[in-house]
C-alpha cells in the first residue's frame, strides 16, 4: 500500500496530490520495469548494471524530487540499483524495499531530468519519511501539508 500526500500553498493556491511508494500491483510492476532495464530503456547504465550484477535489485518505489533549477516537483520511480551485501538468495523474483534497505547497497542514483526544463532532480522524500519542507515551485512560498491518506 503506497501513501498519498496532499501540500497546499497559502499565498498562490497552487495544489498538487503526490502518491508515494508501491501498492499492491508492485510484483507485476517490479517486473515490467526489469523488462524495461533489460531491453536498455531506462539508460545504458542500469543497462550495463543488470548484467554486470544479475543479483542486483532495482528500487522501484515512488519518490518525490525537485529540480535543483525551477523547484518542479514531481512523482519518480527512484531507480537506484543495489547490490547484496552478501551473496543470498531470493525468496520471490522480487525484492521489497524493508528487504532492499537492510540487505542490499546501493551503488548508482539514476540521475532524474525535470520534466518541464530538464534540470537535475533531487529525490527529497519517500513514503515513510517524517514531513519536509517543500516550497512551491510557482511562488517560492512554504507550503502546507494538508492530507496525508493510503491509496492502491
Amino acid at each position: 500500500m503506497g501513501m498519498g500526500y496532499e501540500y497546499k500553498c497559502p499565498d498562490c493556491g497552487y495544489n498538487e496530490t503526490f502518491d508515494l511508494g508501491v501498492g499492491f500491483g508492485f510484483p507485476e510492476e517490479y517486473h515490467k520495469l526489469l523488462i524495461k532495464v533489460k531491453n536498455g530503456e531506462l539508460g545504458e547504465e542500469l543497462h550495463k548494471l543488470i548484467k554486470v550484477y544479475p543479483q542486483g535489485e532495482i528500487d522501484t518505489d515512488k519518490v518525490l524530487a525537485v529540480c535543483n533549477e525551477c523547484g518542479n516537483i514531481e512523482v519518480v520511480t527512484d531507480l537506484s540499483f543495489y547490490v547484496p551485501k552478501k551473496e543470498r538468495r531470493k525468496k520471490n523474483n522480487y525484492v521489497m524495499n524493508n528487504d532492499l534497505f537492510i540487505n542490499y547497497e546501493p551503488i548508482f542514483s539514476f540521475p532524474h531530468k525535470c520534466k518541464k526544463c530538464h534540470g537535475n532532480m533531487k529525490i527529497v522524500f519517500r513514503e515513510g519519511q517524517k514531513e519536509i519542507n517543500l516550497k512551491c515551485p510557482e511562488c517560492c512560498a512554504a507550503l502546507k501539508l494538508s492530507e496525508i491518506f493510503c491509496w492502491d
